[in-house]
């Protein structure tokens, strides 16, 4: 039975704390008075989750404590009722209290709370009239996380500061025009829990187009003090359509007093023309007379400027009016009820018609914040204390990082450094009767601007701030938001006169450091339970690997750095010796950029490497967990796995699980694991031992210098040579069912110990993994696993007869001697053991070819290699490694997809053909340094990338009624919108190249002298690895198309210089679609080059013929 919505929200939550949520909704529904005043943007959020889950509402008008920023008037005698989801220390809403009473003017102010964290709780500073649970730390936390999660399901943003508007329907054969928008460049931030739910959630930023009408709806001055433009957009399924919940966010650069002065007075006079209100401006001015409340509106009334551009493009895409509601309650809490009309009325009128001026005002400058005197200096001290015992040769600059787990590394630290600290304050001060001293405690106002989270990145850890990083970053802040990881606040500083936007740390940032607390638990009791101090460090990498793959089976880790399309950072890799738990950085395009997560632990100061390998216990690190029983649950799984590792002694002989035994168990328990593990084995052969191969074979062709001794070195200590072995391990072990049996013998191991409850435990961590197993998973990889071992067991074979010719070059040199003779001996004696033993494996994974190879040296043995030709034995394994590792990159290309396919699931679109264009010098960077005309270009050029998005458009709806698909994709968060990659579906072929040839013709009739083209087709075909967009997914899939692709871009280049066609040029691969090319747009087709193209990736060779047209 398929769970309701109400019981998949409130499981987010311990049973007992759902039941008393409720409740307490209740208690507040049955309140009387004449406000409530919900504490924390955390509460107002978790309102609405209840309600959504059927808790009734209160009776009277809700605001947050941001209205007390504002004109609160209102608020005077009247009665105030205080809410908040949970206390920690009590010293905001005390403030919060006092405030009220002694500078508003509220007649009485009750208070309550959800719970109260009774380890910091100061009782003497605020007992509230009623709170619903007393709960202990960790409980504590966990609720707060339950909350985040229970959020992002519903799906809420985690903000009040925006515009929100709910429940925006598009149907579902119309979203890909969204995604593919011309306007706005789509990013996938969805964590796994959310991906689990079937939510996404997705981060917007503005195109060229979109950017120019916002400089001119700001004017100059108000368009250099824009920091972040972005829009948050979160979806899920409602029967045939897609429903949007949309936010957009528009943030300010610090700027002075002065400045924001100035840019309200220019927002408020444009307004009151707008309106046709003279009265406006100063009921305004006098509604908003706090520095804080001025930035405020000015960035929710933006927002709602940025949030009309939206929906006109959404609008455009679908051909019809779409409704962007807000909440009166939305509004409200932010601005109180007081002032509702009027921010309906502006924003309503921003919404509606976002071309119009936001403000007049052209002498504005943003300022720079002393980021010495912020926060930012006490904690690159603090970091630098933490690392300066740490060696440099393991942890330095030049190290791959991750960018996630750095960026959260910010908001521990503020917690640590200050938070903490102040609690402590609070404590002490209240004892001593010093309410004064805690008033000036600013705990929860505080924090870095963007530009200090850059600086902090760069001075630490030695980021590059390039565009690309910095994009990504932005993205990186969305996913700590929604995490409660990160906090936006509105900072002023009177000393300074300064006003800025800043992020401090959330009650839920501990939740960062989840993984790495059970990781320390489970090591610590593996320790105890092995007896020994230092961990080996392929037991260690298994254990974190079922740690993590058991935990989120089990449910008691939600694996927070892992899964979605801008990939998330605790995944399982494969790796040598078969699955390694790895930090993974971010979106797929730094995947290069990635640490093992042992090393992140290192950094944590969780283990330490031992001397003489291996690794110790270091510590632990205090976090927040999902479930109360989180650590317990941790703890059990490294005693027992430690137990099982150094086994019992029985009959002089002890039986344990070895290291074969744990490499079955985390890599080869599924079909899908064991492909997984099979594809990165042969991948590491092609990147590492194949240039190795190549590079000796060619230097014999070629007859120049080579050192057989050196090389047979290289090639027994290549890590593509352990692949190699690993894989042929790890079949056997698939085949034989290895993986089982090692589960059994833990099994009986543990009975024999008379740890029954052990052993009951230990196959339900194996049923949980049977539990994730689909029905169709053998049918999908059994195939697969076949070709796989094939080609890795001749490949292996190949390889070894590389070595007996190394060997006998080697015996046959000059300085041979006895011992290198009888090397070849063992060598071709290993070679016929091997075979025998691949064909007890598995009938047929050698072939005929080398069943004669091995009779051959059967022959050559048995006459002492006296006919030996080296010559024609080399050529012979050479060209055997090569025709394998085509068929390896090849069958490489469809395991991918295949995995990518299988794991994220759901509909998928394939791709037949694909354009690339471009606009030449679109900045007129070239006409800047030419001394020509810039400004008319420039307009020339704007109004030809709006010509071409409107072709686009047009097409794509041509597309959808023929049932066909075409996808724009800029692939690049710097695009400018003049270059962007095409894809065309083709269940009809002759379909897919009409509007191939249609687009192009279109394109280059807009060509005029002096604006130019280029432009690449390529069949998706090309590189024998399908492209694909999975429905739900933003990106188009197909690692080695990209890859080949960037190659061919590269040569693309070279060849329009060496023939003059770098304006109005055309590169088509494959010559039978140049051919049917040429006939549909015989204009395009004035052919100046034609040939192959060539391209060399890892494990894949392609050659494709290619013709180069100017046209």
């Amino acid at each position: 039975m398929v769970a309701s919505k109400k019981d998949i929200l409130l499981s987010q939550f311990e049973p007992d704390l759902a039941a008393k949520l409720l409740e307490f909704a209740h208690y507040l529904s049955s309140q009387q008075c004449d406000y409530f005043l919900f504490m924390s943007r955390k509460f107002c959020c978790l309102y609405d989750i209840l309600l959504s889950v059927g808790a009734p509402p209160v009776q009277y008008p809700i605001v947050s404590d941001k209205v007390l920023d504002l004109d609160v008037s209102a608020l005077a005698d009247k009665s105030v009722h205080v809410v908040d989801d949970i206390i920690v220390c009590g010293s905001t809403m005390w403030k919060t209290k006092e405030k009220l009473l002694k500078v508003v003017g509220a007649k009485h102010v009750q208070t309550s709370a959800f719970c109260v964290n009774e380890a910091w709780w100061v009782q003497a500073l605020n007992a509230p009239d009623y709170k619903a649970a007393l709960l202990n730390d960790g409980r504590a936390m966990s609720f707060c996380t339950g909350i985040v999660n229970a959020l992002s399901i519903a799906p809420r943003p985690y903000a009040v500061d925006y515009p929100i508007y709910s429940n925006v329907d598009v149907k579902v054969i119309h979203w890909t025009r969204i995604v593919s928008s011309k306007d706005w460049l789509p990013f996938d931030i969805s964590s796994a829990l959310q991906t689990d739910h079937k939510v996404s959630s997705l981060t917007f930023f503005p195109s060229g187009l979109v950017t120019e009408k916002l400089r001119a709806s700001f004017g100059t001055g108000g368009y250099k003090l824009l920091d972040i433009i972005k829009v948050r957009v979160y979806t899920q399924h409602v029967g045939s359509s897609v429903r949007m919940t949309v936010m957009p966010i528009v943030t300010f650069a610090p700027m002075s007093g002065a400045t924001l002065a100035s840019l309200f007075a220019s927002h408020l006079d444009t307004v009151a023309a707008h309106i046709g209100s003279p009265t406006i401006h100063s009921y305004l001015s006098s509604a908003f007379p706090s520095e804080t409340s001025k930035l405020r509106w000015l960035q929710y009334i933006a927002a709602a400027l940025l949030g009309g551009l939206f929906r006109n493009s959404i609008q455009e895409s679908q051909e019809r009016t779409i409704s962007f509601d807000t909440r009166d309650i939305d509004i409200e809490v932010l601005f109180g009820r007081w002032n509702l009309d009027v921010v309906k009325q502006i924003s309503g009128l921003y919404l509606a018609s976002p071309n119009s001026r936001f403000s007049e005002s052209v002498k504005l400058h943003p300022s720079a914040v002393d980021l010495e005197q912020t926060e930012l200096t006490a904690l690159i001290a603090n970091h630098s204390e933490n690392h300066s015992e740490q060696d440099e040769s393991q942890i330095g600059s030049s190290e791959p990082r991750n960018i996630v787990a750095d960026f959260n590394n910010i908001f521990v630290s503020l917690y640590k450094e200050r938070e903490i600290s102040a609690r402590q304050y609070t404590r002490s001060y209240a004892d001593e009767g010093n309410w004064e001293a805690i008033a000036k405690l600013d705990r929860l106002d505080t924090g870095l601007t963007w530009t200090g989270i850059l600086e902090y990145l760069r001075r630490t850890f030695g980021y590059d701030i390039s565009p690309e990083i910095k994009n990504t970053l932005s993205l990186v802040l969305d996913s700590g938001v929604d995490k409660g990881i990160a906090v936006p606040v509105i900072r002023y500083n009177a000393d300074s006169d300064l006003i800025y936007r800043a992020y401090r740390h959330g009650e839920d940032v501990l939740f960062a450091d989840e993984e790495v607390e059970l990781c320390g638990l489970a090591i610590e009791e593996a320790v105890a339970s092995i007896g020994k101090p230092v961990l080996p460090k392929i037991f260690l990498e298994k254990l974190l690997v079922l740690l993590i793959r058991i935990g989120a089976a089990k449910k008691f880790l939600d694996v927070q750095y892992g899964t979605t399309g801008q990939d998330g950072l605790a995944k399982i890799g494969f790796y040598l010796h078969g699955a390694i738990a790895k930090y993974y950085c971010g979106p797929e395009q730094y995947a290069d950029s990635d640490i093992w997560l042992s090393r992140h632990l290192e950094e944590k100061g969780v283990i330490k490497a031992a001397p003489n390998g291996g690794y110790v216990f270091g510590k632990n690190v205090p976090s927040i967990q999902i479930s109360p029983t989180s650590r317990f649950e941790a703890q059990k799984l490294g005693g027992i796995l430690g137990t099982l590792y150094k086994g019992k002694e029985e009959d002089g002989k002890v039986l344990r699980l070895d290291d074969g035994d744990l490499v079955l168990l985390s890599s080869c328990w599924r079909p899908r694991d064991v492909a997984a593990a099979l594809y990165i084995e042969l991948f590491l052969f092609s990147k590492e031992l194949f240039p190795l191969v190549s590079a000796y074979s060619i230097a014999y062709r070629d007859g120049k210098s080579r050192d057989p001794s050196a090389t047979l070195i290289r090639l027994l200590r290549s890590k593509g040579h352990t692949a190699l072995n690993s894989l042929r391990f790890k079949f056997a072990g698939w085949v034989s069912g290895g993986a089982v049996a090692a589960k059994d013998k833990g099994a009986r191991l543990l009975e024999k110990l008379g740890q029954r409850s052990a052993m009951l435990d230990w196959n339900a961590y194996w049923a949980s993994q049977d539990i994730l197993k689909r029905e169709d998973e053998e049918k999908v990889f059994d195939d697969l696993l076949i070709e796989m071992a094939r080609l890795g067991h001749q490949m292996l074979f190949a390889i070894i007869l590389f070595e007996v010719h190394l060997k006998a070059a080697i015996a046959t040199s000059e300085h041979r001697n006895v011992a290198d003779e009888k090397s070849v001996g063992d060598a071709l004696l290993w070679t016929l053991n091997f075979f025998e033993s691949a064909n007890r494996t598995q009938p047929g994974l050698l072939s005929a070819n080398d069943q004669k190879a091995v009779s051959r040296l059967q022959d050559l043995r048995t006459k002492n290699f006296n006919d030996y030709r080296e010559d024609a034995f080399l050529t012979y394994i050479w060209q055997n490694i090569e025709r394998l590792n085509r068929e390896i990159g090849d069958c490489l290309s469809r395991v991918r997809t295949e995995l990518q396919i299988f794991e994220l699931r759901g509909d998928s679109v394939t791709y037949s053909h694909m354009i690339y264009y471009d606009i030449v010098d679109s900045t007129a960077t070239k006409r800047v340094r030419e001394g020509r005309e810039v400004g008319e270009y420039r307009v020339r050029i704007a109004k030809t990338k709006e010509a071409i998005n409107s072709i686009l458009t047009k097409m794509e709806r041509e597309a959808t009624a023929d049932k066909e698909e075409i996808y724009c994709w800029n692939g690049d968060a710097q695009s400018t919108n003049d270059a962007k990659f095409i894809f065309f579906t083709g269940r009809r072929l002759g379909f897919s190249l009409r509007r191939v040839s249609d687009f192009l013709d279109r394109l280059y009739a807009l060509a005029t002298p002096e604006l130019h083209f280029r432009a690449l087709v390529v069949p998706c075909d090309a590189f024998n690895s399908p492209v694909f967009r999975l429905f739900h997914k933003i990106e188009v899939d197909g690692t080695q198309y990209w890859e080949h692709l960037s190659r061919v871009m590269k040569q693309m280049t070279k060849l329009e210089e060496m023939h003059s066609a770098d304006r109005n040029g055309i590169l088509v691969l494959d010559k039978r679609l140049a051919t049917d090319l040429a006939r549909r747009s015989p204009r395009l087709a004035k052919r100046v080059w034609e040939g192959d193209i060539e391209t060399e990736i890892a494990g894949s060779q392609k050659k494709n013929s290619a013709e180069l047209w100017s046209v």
